[in-house]
């Protein structure tokens, strides 16, 4: 009766595709690693997760022929909703059996990251907030990080001599870290009271005028635009100046985006922000030959990470726990984004810089 059994599950599980394998990390059976890349790629935030999805497919183009081979890309739209990337994680690791995921946004990457690491899914989030690889194990993420941020903005704020500050910041658990990095650092510089009006808003607020009009009456030196809801900068830089705000403005790289500018109606001209450091000419140059248009400011991230993914397969195969080593050992890596090395605390030592839109362009301040 026993034996019977055992060729009634056996015949079962060779009839079915998905059969009745055992999906065990530990014992790489693989052939090819699958990455998963679930990106914002229509809804509000599609120029962003159209331009990684670009990026991500010119660097799979540009890996050796034989690395290549044994990587696959797998794609998802999540439309910047989080439950959207909570079903896209479901299908891309019980469907798609995916070895490695690509996110981005703090709320898409936060939704996903504590699922990875049960799973034990290598995962690499390209965004700012701290909390999606705080405890973790295989989640790293890929972008400046806001010590980076910060330590730009505050020798570039004491060189403008700005003593009063407005704050306009879009509610996120990125810039909730990167303010509080901020008003620590300006602290120990004995500017304390640099901010002397403060204001949080939802992704989805358009209208500024009533804070606008607060911060003319306080008479500030400048406006800083912590922002991230799509044409939240451009709109506010609009609405500034349509009420009469001429102080400058500066932001995070949220407004390295040519839909931002649109939406300014020329009201970014001039104005100036921090962002990673730049990617280089050649990855400019030849996203631009490629695509007809500048990439927005995560997209050589996701380049430089599916050419860290090729680099770990050259040097060790499929196993995907070994991409995980490799990701947390990472040293002296020359990517688009420069030459860094992983940090010990589940990201990278990627560096930041001021920057400044210059004829509709994004440019270096101070170039090298």
């Amino acid at each position: 009766m026993k034996k019977l059994l055992f060729l009634l599950v056996t015949a079962l599980c060779v009839s079915s595709m998905a059969g009745c394998k055992v999906f065990d990390r530990n014992v790489p059976t693989n052939t090819i690693i699958k990455v998963g890349l679930d990106l914002p790629m229509s809804g509000p935030a599609a120029a962003l997760g159209q331009s990684m999805r670009m990026a991500a497919e010119m660097s799979y183009d540009a890996l050796p022929a034989d690395v290549r081979s044994q990587i696959q890309l797998i794609f998802e739209d999540n439309q910047s909703v989080p439950a959207n990337a909570v079903s896209d994680f479901q299908k891309l690791t019980d469907i798609d059996r995916i070895d490695a995921l690509v996110t981005t946004t703090a709320p898409l990457s936060n939704a996903v990251s504590p699922l990875a690491e049960q799973k034990k899914l290598v995962m690499v989030a390209i965004a700012l907030d701290p909390k999606i690889v705080q405890d973790k194990s295989y989640v790293v993420k890929h972008l400046a990080t806001s010590d980076s941020y910060v330590g730009a903005l505050v020798p570039e704020i004491k060189k403008r001599g700005y003593q009063k500050i407005a704050a306009a910041i879009t509610q996120s658990a990125s810039f909730v870290d990167l303010m509080d990095v901020f008003k620590k650092s300006i602290k120990e510089a004995g500017m304390e009271n640099l901010f002397v009006i403060e204001e949080w808003f939802n992704p989805d607020i358009r209208d500024f005028r009533t804070f606008i009009v607060k911060t003319k009456e306080k008479q500030v030196d400048a406006v800083m635009i912590t922002m991230l809801g799509p044409g939240q900068v451009g709109i506010f830089a609009r609405q500034a100046r349509e009420l009469g705000l001429e102080v400058p403005l500066f932001a995070s790289d949220f407004i390295e985006n040519e839909d931002e500018l649109k939406a300014s109606g020329g009201a970014l001209e001039g104005q100036w922000y921090v962002a990673a450091e730049e990617a280089s000419s050649e990855f400019n140059d030849e996203y631009i030959r490629k695509y007809g248009s500048s990439p927005a400011h995560a997209a050589a991230n996701a380049y430089d990470v599916i050419q860290i993914i090729g680099e770990s397969v050259e040097k060790y195969g499929t196993d995907p726990e070994k991409l995980n080593w490799y990701l947390h050992n990472l040293k002296d890596f020359h990517g688009v984004v420069g030459t860094y090395s992983a940090s010990g605390k589940n990201d990278f030592t990627l560096p930041a810089e001021i920057k400044i839109i210059e004829g509709g362009e994004f440019k270096r301040l101070y170039p090298r």
